[in-house]
C-alpha cells in the first residue's frame, strides 16, 4: 500500500476536530516530532493542552489512528476501524472496533505512523487482536 490518501486532523482551541491536507510518510513523522516535543510543557488551559497534544492520522471517516501526548515519555494511541462483522447488536452502538494502547516512546509512535501508512486496515486489525 502507498501512502496516497492518508489525511491528518489536529483539535482546536475550541476543541473541534480540523481537518488537514493528505501528507506523506515524512510528513507524518514531522507531525509526529512536533507533537512529541510538547509532552513537557505546562498549559494555561484544558483547551491549550488538547490542541497541543492530540492528532491523528486517516484513511476515511471510519479507519484512523489518534495520538494524545501525556508526558514527556507518554502518549495514548488509538486504532479505530468499522468493523462490516460486528453483531447487530454492536453495530447499534458504532459497529466499530477500537485498539487503544500506552507508548512510551517517539520511536513507537513513528512505528505506529508507518504502520497505519503502509499496512492494509485488516492486517493492522488482525495483528491487534492477536492473530
Amino acid at each position: 500500500m502507498n501512502d496516497s490518501g492518508v489525511n491528518w486532523y489536529s483539535i482546536n482551541l475550541k476543541t473541534k476536530v480540523e481537518q488537514h491536507e493528505t501528507i506523506s510518510l515524512d510528513e507524518a513523522i514531522k507531525i509526529v516530532d512536533r507533537y512529541w516535543a510538547h509532552g513537557s510543557e505546562t498549559f494555561k488551559s484544558v483547551e491549550e493542552g488538547i490542541a497541543a497534544c492530540i492528532f491523528g492520522f486517516s484513511r476515511s471517516k471510519s479507519e484512523f489512528i489518534e495520538f494524545g501526548i501525556l508526558g514527556p515519555a507518554q502518549a495514548s494511541y488509538k486504532f479505530e476501524v468499522s468493523d462490516p462483522g460486528a453483531s447487530w447488536f454492536r453495530k447499534m452502538f458504532g459497529g466499530c472496533f477500537q485498539y487503544n494502547e500506552e507508548l512510551h516512546s517517539r520511536e513507537e509512535m513513528v512505528q505506529k505512523v508507518e504502520e497505519f501508512f503502509t499496512t492494509p486496515i485488516e492486517e493492522i486489525k488482525r495483528r491487534l487482536q492477536g492473530g
